[in-house]
Formats: structure tokens, sequence, C-alpha cells
């Protein structure tokens, strides 16, 4: 009786590595996919918290009797928490004039120390104007636009988007927009 050795052929080899070539070719495509829908991800998450933060002020501002509102600090050294009026954008709402009016706000990602630890953030540094916003700033991680529309009397419509990357032309960034409006 004759013994055959068992193992693989030269083609079976051949055949397998080409099959294991196109799985391996496939799963690499799918990392940029991944990547890009991670930085969607996080993009929308920070407009919305910007929103909500402007949505904020906006209902602090109902519940005052004050003629305007400090709407956003922005600055280099702008802190949330402080109770200066430095480096605020003022927007005065009981302005009888009723027209449109337009803020454009730069933004950086910056790390923040909490008691939870370094998160990064989206923190406006500057007002910007609509030349900036059209065609982005080099330091600009996002761009942002507060749009005030009149309504009714003393309604106001709120738009606010939040373009990212903030350095790149117009036509070249991602947006999210969220619309309210407040009295």
């Amino acid at each position: 009786m004759r013994s055959r050795a068992s193992g693989f052929s030269l083609t079976e080899v051949v055949v397998a590595l080409g099959v294991a070539t196109v799985a391996f070719t496939t799963l690499m495509g799918l990392f940029p996919l991944g990547l890009q829908s991670s930085r969607e991800s996080y993009d929308e998450t920070q407009a919305a918290l910007l929103a909500m933060t402007i949505n904020s002020d906006l209902r602090d501002f109902q519940q005052s009797s004050r003629a305007g509102f400090r709407l956003i600090q922005v600055g280099l050294d702008a802190d949330p928490s402080a109770n200066t009026p430095v480096n605020y954008l003022d927007f005065d709402i009981n302005d009888t004039n009723n027209i449109p009016r337009t803020i454009y706000i730069a933004y950086r990602l910056q790390r923040v120390t909490n008691a939870l630890g370094n998160p990064e953030m989206l923190r406006p540094f500057t007002n910007i104007p609509a030349s900036s916003f059209t065609n982005g700033i080099s330091n600009a991680a996002a761009i942002g636009s507060l749009k005030f529309f009149p309504i009714l009397n003393k309604t106001w419509q709120v738009e606010f988007s939040l373009e990212t990357p903030g350095f790149a032309a117009q036509n070249k960034r991602n947006r999210q927009v969220f619309v309210g409006s407040f009295r």
C-alpha cells in the first residue's frame, strides 16, 4: 500500500490567498467609512450642544426684563462661568427696527478640564464677518451663524447653523441647522 501525504496543493493555496486578499481589501475599505460616520456623529452632537446652549440663553432672556442679552462669550480667554460682561456679543431684542440680523461666530476645539476628565468641545473664539463665513478661517474647527428673523410683534425666529470644518470653503462643509422662536 502506498501512503499519500496529506496537504494542500499549490492551486488551493493560491485560491485561498486570493479569497483572503479580497476579504482583507474589502474590510480595509470600510475603515474610512467608519471614521467619516464617527466624525459626522461628533459634529452633530457638538452642534446640538451649542444649539441647546443658545436656546437656554434665549429662554433665560425671555424670563428676564432686560432690554438685550449677552448671547455668546467670545475670546481666547472666554469663560462662560465668569460673570463679567467682557467679550460678549450683545443683542438688543427690543430694537424697534424689526430687521433680520445675523451673527457669525468661529469655533475652535478646546480641551476643557472638569471633574470627569478632559473632554474636547467647541468653544467660540471670535465673531467674524460674512466673507469669512463664506471662505472659512484657517484656525476654526467650525463656523456658526445665528440668524434672527422678526415674525410678529416682538417674536423672533432663530436659526442656528453650525458648519464643519470651519477652515474649508462653505460649499465643502457639513451643515447642521436648528430652528426655533422666542419672544
